[in-house]
């Protein structure tokens, strides 16, 4: 308890709702200031455009140098299939494919190589469309597209280290993972 204020510190992040109701809408530590002084709650964000549905999880990224957030983004892979159908990339043999098997799973992988602006363009897309409640500076620019998934069809997850068994992102190992990405979408 803080003994000025009477409040508790637990480093959530709240809001006094009208009926005077209060909702914890973020953590603390998941704050970031961008280099126009704005603060995003990255969770906000995340959970903006995890509604999409070719977003299957998403990781956004901003530091106090940059004017804008980017996302790394594990598509939808049932989904996303179902797009590559409708412009004739996912053939009748990949049909075949059992969904989540390590075969589906490399040609879904090599399919989204192959074709990556293409993809990158429908994911984008699909993620406009849940937008109007960010402010301009919370949208995501760009995105990386991570087409390689396990078993679960998930990019991020416990056994390669990139989220905890709680199911949380461990962003600073996401950003370990992805230096190289982030960069080049900045």
């Amino acid at each position: 308890v803080d003994k000025e204020t009477g409040w508790f510190s637990t480093g959530d992040i709240g809001r006094i709702n009208p009926n005077g109701t209060v909702s914890i809408i973020d953590r603390r530590k998941n704050l970031f200031k961008t280099s126009t002084g704005e603060y995003i709650a990255s969770e906000k964000v995340e959970n903006t455009y995890i509604r999409a549905s070719l977003v299957n999880q998403i990781w956004i990224y901003g530091n106090s140098f940059k004017s804008f957030v980017v996302a790394v983004v594990v598509p939808d892979a049932q989904i996303l299939v179902q797009k590559l159908k409708e412009n004739k990339l996912w053939t009748e043999d990949d049909r075949q494919l059992q969904t989540a098997s390590a075969e589906y799973n490399a040609r879904l992988k090599e399919v989204c190589e192959k074709n990556a602006e293409l993809v990158k363009k429908l994911v984008k897309e699909d993620m406009k469309l849940y937008e109007e409640t960010l402010l301009k500076f919370e949208r995501v620019k760009d995105i990386h597209v991570e087409p390689e998934l396990d078993s679960l069809l998930q990019g991020f997850n416990v056994d390669n280290g990139l989220m905890t068994p709680t199911f949380k992102l461990k962003r600073p190992k996401l950003l370990a993972k992805y230096v190289e990405a982030v960069k080049a979408l900045y």
